[in-house]
């Protein structure tokens, strides 16, 4: 990850005219980071729940899906989920539950 988009310069050892240059570009899946902004994870019932997370991967995801308890989620009225973040809103304790982003990019 660290050396994608480095130059790299091919030299050839015996005419030192000559040299060709390429661009590494390392592909890596996605890495989900809790953001920075995130302050509890145990809200209190009523309050609008946001997790946010910084993504890390070369290239971008270009699908994802969220779970609660294994359990396939989408948007609703009360749920709104993206590539980095859930917002749930008017929380109560049937909200309770293991929520997990799987995202790919192959």
């Amino acid at each position: 990850r660290q050396q994608s988009g480095t130059t790299l310069v091919c030299k050839n050892i015996l005419l030192a005219t000559s040299s060709k240059k390429a661009i590494l570009n390392v592909a890596y899946p996605p890495s989900y980071t809790p953001s920075p902004s995130v302050q509890s994870t145990t809200p209190t019932e009523g309050d609008t729940f946001m997790y946010n997370y910084i993504i890390s991967a070369d290239p971008q995801p270009d699908s994802y899906t969220w779970r609660r308890n294994g359990q396939i989620i989408s948007n609703s009225s009360k749920i709104t989920v993206t590539v980095n973040s859930i917002t749930i809103s008017s929380v109560n304790r049937s909200d309770s539950g293991v929520y997990t982003i799987f995202s790919s990019n192959v």
